[in-house]
């Protein structure tokens, strides 16, 4: 049962792995947090705390995105390969 589980859960990450779209969203993710740190060390943001909050703000909307992107591809990868 174990064996079997760790098989599926390998195959599925190697399935997102693969994914272009995910790796999309997650450059796009890393682009926009070093814009936001760029800006920040620019602007009128003069602690490290208001700046993780604004990057903690990004990840709260950006992480969900990946979690659906990652269970979509999953799933259609499973019906294409039958």
């Amino acid at each position: 049962m174990r064996g079997s589980v760790l098989r599926i859960a390998r195959h599925d990450f190697l399935n997102v792995r693969r994914s272009r779209l995910l790796w999309g969203v997650v450059v796009a993710y890393a682009l926009f947090t070093v814009l936001l740190v760029v800006s920040g060390a620019t602007s009128e943001i003069t602690s490290a705390t208001q700046l993780l909050v604004g990057v903690t703000g990004v990840t709260a909307v950006v992480l969900p995105v990946v979690g659906i992107v990652a269970g979509y591809l999953a799933i259609a990868g499973e019906r294409e390969d039958g």
